[in-house]
């Protein structure tokens, strides 16, 4: 994991993209609000999207009860 780590911020610094390439089996997504892709970077590196979602809505629903802005 940590070569793996180093490989994205050595490629980051060199090409201002973590992945500019397949060599790591994975194309970081650009993000954007409907799809929200991230990364997930552990033994193998995985893409997705919606990262804990249910967590985030729970949260929202506080705060919008508390009429407080999110």
């Amino acid at each position: 994991m940590i070569d793996q780590i180093c490989n994205l911020f050595t490629k980051f610094a060199k090409y201002g993209n973590p992945t500019p390439d397949s060599s790591l089996g994975v194309i970081w997504p650009q993000y954007n609000n409907t799809s929200k892709n991230y990364m997930e970077i552990g033994e193998k590196i995985t893409t997705g999207e919606n990262l804990d979602a249910s967590s985030l809505e729970f949260w929202k629903t506080v705060y919008d009860y508390a009429g407080l802005e999110f």
